[in-house]
């Protein structure tokens, strides 16, 4: 189940992204993620979803972050894929808390 207007997004989204984006990868146009988070000092925040069936949680809690925010990966409960649509999660007050921390 989806949110209609999450739907709409999707719809309005360039069919071309993900083709675009794996051509992208395939010619090397990235950076190294894990290398810019364990590198820089800007605060960061990751968070998800307690139930979300596509992230590796144990491999992003694991990563050496150099200035994670509270110092752990946020996990938001009773969230899946999708925490910024899911009407069950908090990622109002995560967000709000994090902002405020920074500013």
């Amino acid at each position: 189940e989806m949110p209609w207007h999450l739907l709409e997004d999707i719809l309005r989204t360039d069919g071309r992204a993900r083709s675009m984006l794996a051509a992208s990868i395939g010619r090397g146009e990235f950076a190294d993620e894990v290398h810019l988070v364990e590198a820089s000092s800007l605060p960061l925040m990751v968070a998800l979803g307690e139930h979300d069936p596509f992230i590796n949680r144990p491999y992003l809690e694991q990563i050496s972050y150099t200035n994670l925010f509270q110092g752990e990966v946020a996990v938001i409960e009773n969230a899946g894929h999708i925490i910024h649509g899911d009407p069950l999660a908090d990622l109002d007050a995560l967000l709000t808390t994090f902002v405020k921390s920074v500013s």
